[in-house]
């Protein structure tokens, strides 16, 4: 290992320097990221070790500020509540029922049911940034079933958050009553949104106040203040810092002040050139190639499972609300790339692990969620690489069958 300064320097010219590699061939530029932090890790060179203090108080600030962005930049509330019921209906569908596959398919390859329910929210959180970009890449964002699986995908960001914050409390509790958990869980995030509400009030005129000040930066150091109070605030109501730092961004996005360019740019600077590769990166070097045909057949048995599974439930819902055959498809594909949500759930489940082995390993034990954390990786690499490809291929297939009516 390295020493902590130059890893950090290592670890963001890597990110930036693989990230560029993969938009030049068309790829996400996240396979760059996790792949710097495979390079850079234990599994080949062996320079940084994701587990110090330094590269996991770096990764927690990228994660806070990866769902500060997300909701800041890509929700919005009224926009989702009337939006038409099949975006609703779509959302719940290939969430709840994926979700519910994914936890049977879990227990029954001997995971704990903790284990399973996290890697069934994971599993069941759709990355919005990839599938965007293979709809544009495929003229479809605009259409019916782009908006469609648009709606749907804000939807399932945020139940899978919830999930994972529900899981995590329960996780954490001690009442000894899984009754009273689930009280102590749902009054947890009854009395954190009670918070949200009062601080959406307030936020329009603490960010006039702060655009007075003389101080250089002082509404930008405002808006990260906040942003790391409400990860806080979330964490001492028994919730994570990400459903904290969430509702953060999408209680300052209404705010017209903050919409502006410059801000927009400052925002994207700190969050996509400093902390969030670096999550991204430490995510990778958790990674072990030692079991790397274990964690390659396990991603195949999962991307089967939840590719049948996601097509299957768009179908099923495309038809319902009349959609074309290759329609339907098109939205199941949609629902089926993986990436920061996943990561943040697989994160998180490793970390629990660590924690507590016996809960989470079971008789696979600490080395099995190891071997899982790594499959979900490849699993992600798989859905990124195939969805804009699949998408491409239905996208032709709807035009042909237009053309033949």
């Amino acid at each position: 290992m390295i020493e902590p300064l130059l890893g950090l320097a290592l670890l963001l010219i890597f990110a930036k320097f693989f990230g560029e590699l993969c938009e030049r061939v068309g790829i996400p530029s996240i396979l760059g990221e996790l792949s710097a932090g495979i390079m850079l890790g234990p599994a080949v060179l062996g320079f940084i070790d994701p587990h110090a203090g330094t590269f996991e108080f770096m990764a927690e600030v990228g994660i806070i500020m990866l769902l500060f962005v997300a909701g800041f930049e890509h929700v919005d509330i009224k926009g989702i509540l009337g939006n038409k019921k099949i975006s609703i209906t779509l959302s719940a569908v290939s969430s709840f029922i994926p979700m519910g596959g994914v936890i049977l398919w879990g227990t029954s390859m001997g995971y704990p049911i903790y284990s399973s329910v996290l890697l069934g929210v994971a599993l069941s959180a759709t990355s919005m940034g990839i599938t965007v970009r293979s709809l544009l890449d495929c003229n479809k964002l605009n259409s019916k079933p782009g908006r469609t699986v648009l709606g749907a995908l804000v939807l399932n960001d945020i139940t899978g958050l919830i999930m994972l914050t529900m899981v995590i409390g329960l996780v954490a509790s001690t009442t000894g009553s899984l009754f009273l958990d689930i009280i102590y869980v749902v009054g947890g995030i009854l009395v954190f949104l009670m918070i949200f509400v009062v601080a959406e009030l307030a936020a329009p005129y603490l960010i006039t106040y702060a655009i007075k000040l003389k101080v250089e930066e002082a509404l930008f150091t405002l808006v990260f203040v906040v942003v790391l109070v409400a990860a806080v605030l979330a964490e001492q109501f028994g919730l994570s810092v990400m459903i904290g730092a969430f509702f953060a961004g999408i209680a300052l996005s209404r705010s017209s002040i903050l919409e502006t360019e410059t801000f927009s740019q400052k925002l994207s600077s700190v969050s996509y050139g400093l902390f969030i590769p670096i999550f991204f990166a430490v995510t990778g070097a958790m990674i072990d190639l030692g079991n790397l045909v274990e964690s390659g057949t396990l991603a195949l048995m999962m991307l089967g499972v939840i590719t049948t599974l996601q097509i299957s439930c768009a179908f099923v819902v495309g038809k319902i609300f009349r959609f074309r055959n290759w329609e339907a498809v098109l939205m199941g594909l949609g629902m089926l790339p993986y990436a920061e949500v996943t990561l943040i759930v697989m994160a998180a489940l490793l970390k629990l692990t660590s924690d507590d082995p016996a809960k989470f390993g079971g008789v696979l034990g600490a080395a099995g969620i190891q071997t899982l954390f790594s499959a979900v990786l490849v699993l992600i690499a798989m859905t990124i690489l195939i969805t804009p490809l699949a998408m491409k291929f239905v996208s032709r297939k709807i035009e042909e069958q237009k053309e033949a009516v």
